[in-house]
């Protein structure tokens, strides 16, 4: 799929403390197609932070908002939206649009379909226990602290034998965060 055969654009604002106050009517239906669903009621006003677990990957958002809001500068960023049966490559885009409202903007550049993972089936039964996977590029921590593609991850970790998986959360592997920081603060 390229971005003409899905022109949808994405959207969500927040708040210079990060808490959300519009989404699009393409970005809420994304959603529930991928087994999100979200009424804009219940969404407004939440808080960003919420959604991401990670203190690094938090850390890498807050200083990419204060620095569109500080110069102005769209910063675009390639990112990894999959689901279970397909790997969607997307594009952000963060821009400051008033003092009061930071834009995220996303769209599709290429959908690949593949075999489902049940690792990110949202259906699965989950444990307790989570596995860390990178915001941007969807690869999986693993044990010893490298990343892994997701489907290595699921055969190295032997998580398609198991009855019930572990929950996913997410985090920035060191090559996505290296990667965001010398693009946008070692200019």
């Amino acid at each position: 799929m390229n971005p003409i055969d899905d022109p949808r654009t994405f959207i969500f604002q927040v708040n210079p403390v990060g808490s959300i106050v519009f989404a699009n009517d393409d970005w809420l239906a994304f959603g529930q197609e991928n087994d999100s669903p979200m009424a804009l009621e219940s969404l407004l006003n939440t808080s960003l932070w919420e959604s991401i677990s990670d203190i690094e990957t938090c850390h890498v958002y807050e200083l990419l908002m204060e620095k569109v809001c500080q110069t102005h500068e769209h910063i675009y960023l390639p990112f990894r939206c999959d689901s279970a049966s397909c790997r969607r490559y997307m594009q952000m885009e963060i821009s400051c649009v008033s003092p009061e409202l930071i834009q995220f903007k996303s769209w599709m550049l290429k959908e690949e379909k593949r075999e489902p993972v049940t690792l990110l089936n949202s259906e699965a039964k989950r444990l307790d226990t989570f596995l860390t996977i990178c915001s941007w590029c969807k690869k999986v921590q693993m044990e010893d602290k490298h990343w892994e593609e997701v489907e290595e991850a699921v055969k190295k970790l032997g998580l398609f034998s198991d009855m019930y998986l572990p929950k996913l959360t997410h985090g920035v592997c060191p090559v996505c965060k290296e990667s965001i920081l010398e693009q946008h603060f070692n200019e």
